[in-house]
């Protein structure tokens, strides 16, 4: 029994989860998955955070007064 793809429209994929997929194998697996269930032309939107550009960011307290 073949099972039908379910194609959907736009995919997205936030707040750098891609970064936690850190095997090239399963990097490529992911992305073809996507692809596989992107409608043809929809659109895959994602960020990717460079962790060399915030590693010297430390926490802090932040407040905002509005």
């Amino acid at each position: 029994m073949k099972l039908s793809i379910r194609k959907i429209d736009c995919i997205t994929c936030m707040f750098a989860g891609l970064n936690y997929v850190i095997q090239n194998d399963d990097i490529e697996k992911t992305l073809k998955n996507i692809n596989q269930h992107l409608s043809e032309n929809g659109p895959f939107v994602c960020d990717i955070w460079n962790g060399l550009a915030v590693i010297q960011v430390l926490p802090s307290t932040r407040v905002k007064v509005v």
